[in-house]
């Protein structure tokens, strides 16, 4: 890979893929994922997305994680029940098309990385790749794989680790306060927006760029 001077870093959830669409929210599709589970504890169930297990585990470790919280809550469904209802009910969450098409239009560029710093589980990761071709970025930093999760300082530290660029040649776009402001702690530059805030990104990045 050759050697490049900065880096721009892309969230998932609300700036990648629209999970507060009035088609259908994430709060929507988990609780009918919950309801397809049919715990006797709904909301012990329903605490599962809160945990960090739940976006820091992946294959047979998040198996075990997903079939004995089933097994706590009371529900008689198993693994392979969740993961249909999961992608069924969170396939119907609609991904920003003006943030992938700006995504596309910027990878293989001569002297930007680009990739993908997020909060994940290892089922969104799964339908994300219906969306994006996950092979084209130079970097991602998926916490279902790394194991750590933002705003924990060492998803930052990681990432300058692994690409050792200046952190003041580092732009992260995501919506949380909370990671944006943990990243500026680091020197980072930053851009607090959502996938509707298409424009606000674009002169962000056209900026950072220059």
């Amino acid at each position: 890979m050759m050697k490049k001077k900065k880096l721009i870093l892309f969230d998932w959830g609300h700036v990648i893929q629209n999970g507060s669409s009035n088609k259908c929210t994430v709060e929507y599709a988990r609780e009918m994922v919950c309801r397809d589970m049919k715990p006797t504890n709904y909301s012990k169930f329903m605490k599962i997305f809160d945990l960090n297990d739940f976006w820091a585990l992946n294959n047979n470790n998040f198996k075990a994680f997903i079939t004995n919280s089933l097994i706590q809550s009371g529900s008689t469904k198993n693994y392979d029940d969740f993961v249909q209802s999961y992608f069924k009910q969170n396939g119907k969450i609609p991904y920003f098309e003006d943030t992938i098409k700006l995504i596309e239009s910027m990878q293989n560029m001569d002297n930007c990385y680009i990739g993908i710093l997020s909060n994940i589980s290892e089922l969104d990761i799964v339908q994300l790749k219906e969306h994006l071709n996950l092979n084209k970025f130079d970097y991602l930093f998926l916490s279902a794989y790394t194991g750590i999760q933002k705003p924990n300082n060492m998803a930052y530290i990681n990432v300058e680790k692994k690409v050792k660029v200046p952190a003041n040649n580092i732009l992260f776009i995501d919506d949380s306060l909370e990671n944006i402001k943990a990243a500026n702690k680091r020197g980072w530059k930053t851009c607090l927006a959502t996938g509707n805030n298409i424009s606000k990104i674009k002169i962000e990045i056209s900026a950072f760029l220059k």
